[in-house]
């Protein structure tokens, strides 16, 4: 097929402090076997050698240093600035296989329907060895907002126009911008998983999918109120927002705990449970209740503990 009839796909970078694993990002960009692609990386501020690593490419892509003003306006920005119709992100400490690209517009180009597609990916560790292959399960909807599931990783493309008409990712997250931006593109068409590994996600200690805490107890919560606001929202969203909050109020909890924060943890645990008392009872839902259960019994005794400590001062 010309090349003329292709589509350009656009890869956008937002990078700070990853000098470590930038090159490794870039290159997986730049081989990718599919001939055209336009690559854009925005270096968000970072103090370290990103800039001389972005100079040492020349004119193979665009890229640009500014201020540091976060990972959301930046991949915001860098998106908007794409001449692709099709259009993805790509951490700068993950990377794609060479196949990528041409796998993923295949199945655009034969699905017209098809809004975003996502990939199954290898799970790597700090200096890249794979630690695990990870086959996410098929997208569904209903299963996305009831369970809290995010699914899109590392491999995914959407078309350039869903992200216009939902105005970008919403600058009012930093960790679960993209959670929120997969449940409100699912109303607008079909999100789909290729079953086949075209890309590897780092984990390390300072990625952004691990900074969890209370920052993201709060925007799981805020992630399904902001869902749940939609106005005229299909009647199958709604038999399911006493589950879904109470999933997320769970997952919540689970987070203050992870953040040392036990007066949080005891609230979220609390408001999981009225927001449905019967989600605990359903079979997919009934290991949570035993762990609610044993965090409960821990936080009771550590109460103890702390109070006859003080008593005998």
């Amino acid at each position: 097929m010309p090349n003329k009839q292709l589509p350009i796909v656009t890869i956008v970078t937002s990078t700070y402090k990853h000098e470590k694993y930038l090159h490794k990002t870039i290159d997986s960009v730049l081989n990718q076997d599919y001939p055209n692609v336009e690559y854009i990386v925005i270096n968000d501020g970072s103090p370290d050698g990103t800039e001389e690593i972005l100079k040492s490419y020349g004119a193979r892509f665009y890229w640009e240093t500014q201020k540091n003003a976060g990972e959301v306006p930046t991949l915001n920005r860098a998106l908007r600035m794409a001449k692709g119709e099709l259009v993805g992100k790509l951490s700068s400490d993950d990377y794609l296989y060479p196949n990528y690209v041409s796998e993923v517009v295949n199945v655009f180009m034969n699905n017209p329907e098809i809004i975003v597609t996502y990939t199954d990916f290898d799970l790597i560790d700090e200096d890249g060895r794979v630690m695990q292959n990870i086959q996410k399960p098929n997208f569904n909807d209903i299963m996305a907002v009831k369970n809290h599931l995010c699914l899109p990783g590392p491999g995914t493309l959407f078309r350039r126009e869903i992200f216009d008409k939902l105005g970008g990712f919403y600058t009012g997250f930093r960790i679960l911008f993209d959670m929120d931006f997969w449940w409100r593109a699912s109303l607008h068409g079909i999100i789909t998983r290729l079953p086949a590994t075209l890309a590897a996600f780092r984990a390390h200690s300072n990625s952004q999918s691990n900074t969890g805490g209370i920052r993201m107890a709060e925007e799981t919560i805020q992630c399904v109120e902001r869902f749940y606001s939609i106005p005229d929202l299909p009647q199958k969203f709604k038999k399911v927002k006493g589950q879904a909050f109470s999933n997320a109020f769970y997952s919540a909890a689970m987070q203050s705990l992870l953040g040392n924060d036990v007066a949080k943890c005891k609230y979220y645990l609390q408001r999981s449970f009225l927001s449905s008392p019967l989600n605990y009872f359903i079979g997919e839902n009934r290991a949570k209740a035993k762990n609610v259960v044993n965090v409960m019994a821990s936080l009771v005794r550590r109460d103890f503990r702390n109070s006859l400590a003080k008593i005998r001062k």
